[in-house]
């Protein structure tokens, strides 16, 4: 568990990054940072309560992420 948040920590600060360099407004920067805390948020909750299911919900929500972080990444270059 703790390999995999460092992994999300990751991501976000990268993310971070890449928007404070690449943003050309901020409402796209608030939306991002909403999209990538509401999973998250939902994924401790799922934690705590199905400890079964921790493995592949942590599988589904990296991917999630990842294409989201592409999509938002996309957007602002484009």
């Amino acid at each position: 568990m703790k390999k995999y948040s460092n992994t999300v920590w990751t991501i976000f600060l990268l993310y971070v990054l890449i928007l404070l360099f690449s943003v050309h407004s901020l409402v796209i920067f608030i939306a991002g940072l909403a999209m990538l805390s509401i999973p998250v948020g939902l994924r401790n909750m799922l934690i705590v309560d199905f400890h079964n299911r921790t493995k592949w919900f942590n599988v589904v929500m990296t991917i999630v992420d990842v294409l989201l972080l592409a999509a938002i990444i996309w957007i602002n270059i484009k």
